[in-house]
């Protein structure tokens, strides 16, 4: 069981097992997805503006997709605005089938930004 969140220092996704940063990667697929927000930590990431991690996707590491969306779902989490993991129709999410969960270049800002599609 892993739990991977966004590092937006590194500006890729940080891999935990039990507790500990094993790794970061640029890409990852999770089988059986659960999209988790500490609700205290939102709380005072509101109240006081800083960034923590509190917001993370728990499930098990899966080296193939099972199959690639044709027209995936996407996910997304924004503190400020949202309570929870949202869709892009602003429909909470809490688990699916599958996530995969990448790093987008946005021109625009020249960074790198979180991606992530489910099944």
């Amino acid at each position: 069981m892993i739990e991977v969140y966004w590092n937006s220092r590194r500006r890729c996704f940080s891999v935990r097992e039990k507790g500990r940063v094993v790794e970061h990667a640029a890409a990852l697929v999770i089988s059986s997805p659960h999209f988790l927000v500490n609700a205290r930590a939102r709380d005072r990431v509101r109240a006081t503006g800083r960034k923590t991690v509190h917001a993370f996707v728990r499930g098990e590491r899966s080296s193939v997709p099972v199959r690639y969306p044709l027209l995936p779902l996407l996910v997304s989490y924004n503190p400020y605005e949202n309570l929870t993991f949202v869709t892009q129709d602003g429909a909470p999410i809490f688990s699916a089938r599958q996530a995969w969960l990448r790093t987008r270049f946005n021109p625009k800002t020249g960074r790198h930004s979180p991606h992530i599609e489910v099944l």
